[in-house]
């Protein structure tokens, strides 16, 4: 199964330009991971641990922790490698219009849950008041603002509906298969807390890659 999955791994190599090198004799302070040489830190996978405790408020700490890495970390980290210049670029257009640059796409209305909007979509948004728009946020191989227009306030969290705008600044072209392209980087467990909370189905074929 990984095995196959380097094709989408070939696509990508090809969407920015991939930089080599060898890993650091020492990481950060506060390094959880390292997913192909991007660095993880502990206090933004808490960050978003905490956030996704809305949606599953019976999960235990870790089992949050392994929720922020698999479906939100993993992929955000993997869509910046070898993309310095173009992530770069991204986020300058992003505060540039953040600043009332009208020279990037107008906003486009978005509707639903957090399963319908997605993670990065439904992190930036849920705390957000009414008319107000967002900071520049990051996604998986973009950059984006929103705006909150409604919510609807459903409870639990997970079914509350949302109607937003949003404005994107990528710099991949082939996001839909970043989720998959993880399986092919390098992953390092810095802190050893976290040999348990990434899941085996992640930690044994990355940790194997390059070996």
């Amino acid at each position: 199964m990984y095995r196959a999955l380097g094709l989408f791994a070939l696509a990508l190599a090809g969407a920015c330009g991939r930089e080599t090198g060898t890993e650091p004799d020492t990481w950060p302070a506060g390094t959880a991971v390292v997913v192909g040489g991007e660095v993880i830190g502990v206090e933004e996978v808490d960050t978003t641990a905490d956030a996704l405790a809305a949606l599953k408020p019976s999960y235990t700490r870790s089992m949050l922790r392994r929720q922020a890495l698999t479906h939100v970390l993993f992929t955000r980290a993997v869509g910046r490698i070898g993309c310095g210049r173009e992530r770069a670029a991204a986020r300058a257009a992003a505060t540039a219009w953040s600043a009332g640059d009208e020279g990037a796409a107008p906003p486009r209305e978005r509707r639903g849950t957090w399963n319908e909007l997605g993670l990065d979509l439904w992190l930036a948004v849920r705390a957000l008041e009414p008319g107000t728009w967002s900071e520049v946020c990051e996604g998986a191989g973009f950059f984006f603002l929103v705006r909150l227009l409604e919510r609807d306030g459903a409870a639990p969290a997970v079914r509350e509906g949302f109607v937003l705008e949003v404005v994107e600044f990528p710099w991949r072209s082939d996001r839909v298969g970043l989720p998959l392209a993880v399986f092919e980087e390098r992953l390092v467990i810095v802190d050893p807390a976290f040999r348990k909370v990434v899941p085996e189905r992640w930690k044994y074929p990355m940790e194997e890659v390059g070996e």
